[in-house]
C-alpha cells in the first residue's frame, strides 16, 4: 500500500512538473465565446461562400445523371452556438443553416441528353464540431478536428420539365438520398476546414511580437489551453525583452488565478513579474534615459559654475542605474526608482562638462491605472505620487559643502514637482503598445497581490 500510495504522489509530481506559471492569463467566458460566435457566424458564412464543391455523378441502370460547376450563392447560419468542453475543447454547434448551390444538370438515359443550370436549396440542416487546442514545443497554438457530425434533412431541385420526366421514367426515389449522402460527406470536411482558419485567426496573438521601436513581447502558450463548463484558459509566457541588447531577466511568476465569472466577455491577468520584465527589457535598450533644459534647474546648478554665462547650456540628464521594480499589492502598484541625475555644461561643437551628479532612490506610487486597448494599440494611463525621494551627491568639494546642502533641497522639491509633473503628462496621454489583437470594451483594471487583472468585453 506504502508503494502504491508512493507512485501516486510521484505520478502526480511529474504531471504538476509539466505547468508552466504563466506571465499572462487569458480568460474567455462564456458571454465571450457567444460574442465570438455572433461575429464568427458572418466571417464563417462568407467563408463556406467560397468554397469550390466537386462534382457529383450517379448512376442508376442505364440512367446517369451529373452535377457540375456548382457555387454556393447563399450558405445562412440560423441559430449556432460555442461552448466549451472540458478536458476537451470547444464545440460549435449549427443547430439550424440553409444553403443555395447554384449548378449545371446534365441527364442522359441512354438515349436523350438534357441539361439545365438550376438551384440545388437545402435546409434544417445540423453540424456539430468538436475542435482541440493545444499547444506545440515552441508554444503555438495547435488546433485539431475531435470530430464533426452534419445531418442536412431537406434538399430541393428545381429542374425543367424534360428533366423531370426523365427523372419520373428512369429514376428511384434513391435520386435524392443519394445527393443528401454527397453533401452530408462535403459539408463536415469544408465547414471545419473554414473553422480551424477562424479559431487560428482568433489565436494568431499567441506569438512573439515588435510592440514598439525598444521592445518585443512573447505570448506563446507556455500550457495547452484548459476548457471548463464556463471558460476557456490560456497561459501565456508573458515576457518582454528589448530588441537590441537584450539580458537575461529572472522571470519567475507568482501563481495567480482569475475569477469564475460571466460578467465580462473577457479577464486578463499580467503578473508583476512579467511587468518588471518589461521595465528590464526598457533597461536594456538604454530607453530610461531623459535629457531636459529647463531654466529653474539652470540657476540651481549656478551656485556651481564658475563662469556665469556658461549657465546658459546647463542641461540636465537622469538615467536609471538598474531597471526599476515594480511592485504590486491590493489597490497599490509603487515603483522603485534608483538612478542619477547631473547637471552638465554642453557647449555647441564640445564635449559635455560635469558639474554635479546625484545619486537618486525615489519609491513612486502609481494611482488611478487604467488598461485600454483600441485600434490595435494597447494604452496604459495613470499618474504618479512620489512617496520617498532620497539624494546622496557622489563626490563632495568640503568648501562648497553649503551650496551641496541648499542645491539637494532644491532638487528634491524639483524632482518631486516638476519631474513627475513632466511624467506625469506622459502618463495623462499614455503608454503605448502596437500589434494588440484586441479593442477592449469597458474595461476596468484591479491591481491584487503579485499581478494586475483586467475584466472587459472586446470587439474583434
Amino acid at each position: 500500500m506504502w508503494k502504491i500510495s508512493c507512485f501516486v504522489l510521484l505520478a502526480t509530481g511529474l504531471t504538476l512538473c509539466h505547468c508552466v506559471d504563466p506571465g499572462f492569463k487569458l480568460r474567455t467566458s462564456q458571454k465571450g465565446l457567444d460574442y465570438i460566435n455572433t461575429d464568427g457566424k458572418t466571417i464563417l458564412e462568407n467563408a463556406v461562400k467560397a468554397i469550390s464543391l466537386p462534382d457529383i455523378k450517379h448512376t442508376e441502370g442505364n440512367f446517369t445523371y451529373n452535377v457540375t460547376q456548382m457555387k454556393i450563392e447563399k450558405f445562412t447560419i440560423i441559430e449556432s452556438s460555442l461552448t466549451p468542453i472540458p478536458n476537451t475543447g470547444i464545440q460549435i454547434a449549427i443547430k439550424n443553416c440553409e444553403s443555395t448551390i447554384k449548378s449545371n444538370w446534365t441527364m442522359n438515359n441512354g438515349t436523350f441528353q438534357v441539361e439545365h443550370k438550376t438551384a440545388l436549396n437545402y435546409s434544417e440542416a445540423t453540424i456539430t464540431m468538436v475542435f482541440n487546442i493545444s499547444k506545440n514545443d515552441t508554444g503555438s497554438p495547435l488546433v485539431s478536428v475531435s470530430s464533426c457530425t452534419s445531418n442536412i434533412k431537406k434538399v430541393e431541385v428545381r429542374l425543367n420539365k424534360a428533366m423531370n420526366e426523365m427523372i419520373r421514367k428512369n429514376s428511384s426515389k434513391q435520386n435524392l438520398e443519394f445527393i443528401l449522402k454527397v453533401l452530408n460527406a462535403q459539408l463536415c470536411p469544408a465547414l471545419t476546414t473554414e473553422t480551424m482558419k477562424l479559431i487560428s485567426r482568433f489565436t494568431s496573438f499567441l506569438a512573439q511580437h515588435t510592440i514598439n521601436e525598444y521592445v518585443e513581447s512573447d505570448l506563446r502558450l507556455v500550457n495547452s489551453p484548459v476548457c471548463t463548463a464556463n471558460y476557456v484558459d490560456m497561459d501565456m509566457k508573458g515576457t518582454f525583452s528589448a530588441i537590441n541588447n537584450s539580458t537575461k531577466y529572472d522571470f519567475a511568476p507568482a501563481v495567480f488565478s482569475l475569477p469564475n465569472a460571466n460578467d465580462s466577455m473577457m479577464y486578463v491577468g499580467i503578473s508583476e513579474s512579467s511587468l518588471n520584465s518589461l521595465s528590464q527589457a526598457y533597461f536594456d535598450d538604454q530607453a530610461l534615459r531623459l535629457v531636459f533644459i529647463n531654466e529653474e534647474f539652470k540657476n540651481m546648478s549656478g551656485a556651481f559654475i564658475q563662469a556665469p554665462e556658461k549657465i546658459r547650456y546647463v542641461r540636465g540628464r537622469l538615467r536609471a542605474n538598474k531597471a526599476p521594480v515594480l511592485t504590486l499589492a491590493p489597490n497599490n502598484m509603487t515603483i522603485t526608482f534608483v538612478g542619477i541625475i547631473e547637471s552638465v555644461i554642453k557647449e555647441p561643437q564640445k564635449v559635455a562638462e560635469l558639474v554635479v551628479a546625484v545619486n537618486v532612490a525615489c519609491n513612486i506610487t502609481v494611482d488611478q491605472m487604467s488598461i485600454t486597448g483600441t485600434n490595435s494599440t494597447l494604452n496604459i494611463t495613470g499618474s504618479l505620487t512620489p512617496k520617498s525621494v532620497k539624494l546622496s551627491f557622489q563626490s563632495i568639494n568640503k568648501a562648497k559643502y553649503c551650496k551641496y546642502v541648499e542645491f539637494k533641497a532644491l532638487l528634491k522639491a524639483f524632482i518631486e514637482n516638476k519631474l513627475i509633473q513632466y511624467f506625469n503628462g506622459k502618463m495623462k496621454k499614455g503608454i503605448t503598445f502596437s500589434q494588440f489583437p484586441l479593442n477592449m470594451v469597458n474595461p476596468v483594471t484591479y491591481i491584487y497581490e503579485k499581478f494586475i487583472q483586467v475584466n472587459t468585453d472586446v470587439k474583434f
